[in-house]
């Protein structure tokens, strides 16, 4: 599984990064910046932040809301 933010932020999260911590060795963490208008442009990002869970089928999911542990747990199992 892999987890994608997508930023307008200079700096990385503390909790993002306390997420990729919580999950080691289950998803894979990667953050995209604004300046990479064509990684945005490909991914389907209209407006910013965003965030994908990508399962490791290639199905994606956009976070819109709903607890993301919960979302990770039930993608994980």
């Amino acid at each position: 599984m892999q987890v994608v933010l997508y930023s307008n932020k200079a700096k990385t999260s503390t909790l993002y990064k306390s997420l990729s911590m919580r999950f080691r060795g289950r998803a894979a963490f990667a953050e995209v910046r604004e300046s990479a208008k064509e990684v945005l442009a490909a991914a389907g990002v209209t407006s910013l932040p965003a965030l994908k869970v990508i399962g490791a089928d290639g199905t994606q999911q956009q976070y819109e809301g709903q607890r993301l542990c919960a979302m990770m747990y039930t993608r994980s199992s």
